[in-house]
């Protein structure tokens, strides 16, 4: 690729979106907590002691993405150059308003860190008010935190449609329209025969209690994989199969309903 300009290679099918929209709906709708919603990894106590699936979640929603537009957005260190990198994340920002929109008892909560960066060890105890360096604010407090901005609107913007009955309409929506779940019974495109958990719509609540859209009773299956995400020194897909395939020809597994 030319270092003066930025590149895509796609690599996607119809069956790509659907899987995008079915897992998003599974993570906006399993009522999750914000770190089981919010990362891939397993972290220890991210369930306050409850049995955590971490069925789907919004960081691999996202790797998904970059994954699939390929390109510089599947290289770590390049992904910001691309323009469309900014519209990605600028979805990614949307996703997350709509959860707390819904969940408005979840947020960042007391944990240990499990690696070290530029500015903890591994073992610092952080929560919601660990200071959010390098990103200043004009508070006296120096830094943001992550209480600071549990709303856009600490930083004077927001997104349309935020409203409960809206949001959850909006969460519902990636169940009916265009997804592959025609109706209660039928499975999410990809299904994985490893762990089954059902998926409730009525999981979705407003304040006063009552179920926030259609009944729908889903049973989603996912595996649980645990790897070196830098093993291979760049980005990669998993497939895996419920079901005969071709192994002959990797070309194909993207497009098998397997």
């Amino acid at each position: 690729m030319n270092a003066n300009e930025t590149a895509r290679r796609p690599n996607f099918a119809v069956s790509d979106i659907i899987q995008l929209r079915a897992d998003l709906w599974a993570a906006l709708s399993s009522a999750q907590t914000y770190p089981d919603f919010s990362t891939e990894a397993r972290l220890d106590g991210a369930s306050k002691g409850t049995k955590s699936l971490n069925p789907s979640n919004l960081e691999a929603i996202h790797d998904h993405v970059h994954v699939l537009v390929g390109g510089h957005m599947s290289v770590v260190s390049q992904a910001a150059f691309d323009p469309i990198f900014w519209l990605h994340h600028t979805n990614v920002d949307r996703i997350l308003a709509i959860y707390q929109a819904v969940y408005t008892d979840e947020w960042v909560f007391q944990s240990v860190e499990a690696a070290s960066s530029m500015l903890y060890t591994s073992g610092t105890v952080t929560d919601g008010n660990t200071s959010l360096q390098p990103f200043r604010s004009r508070a006296k407090s120096g830094f943001w935190t992550s209480n600071a901005l549990r709303s856009t609107r600490a930083l004077n913007y927001t997104y349309e449609g935020l409203g409960e009955e809206n949001v959850t309409s909006v969460i519902n929506g990636l169940h009916t329209a265009g997804t592959s779940v025609a109706g209660p019974d039928q499975e999410v495109l990809g299904g994985l025969a490893k762990k089954t958990d059902e998926v409730h719509g009525s999981m979705l609540r407003l304040d006063d209690g009552q179920a926030a859209g259609p009944q729908i009773k889903l049973t989603k299956h996912f595996a649980s994989i645990q790897l070196d995400a830098g093993a291979l020194n760049g980005s990669f897909t998993i497939f895996l199969f419920d079901g005969d395939f071709n192994k002959t020809k990797p070309t194909e597994w993207r497009n098998s309903r397997s």
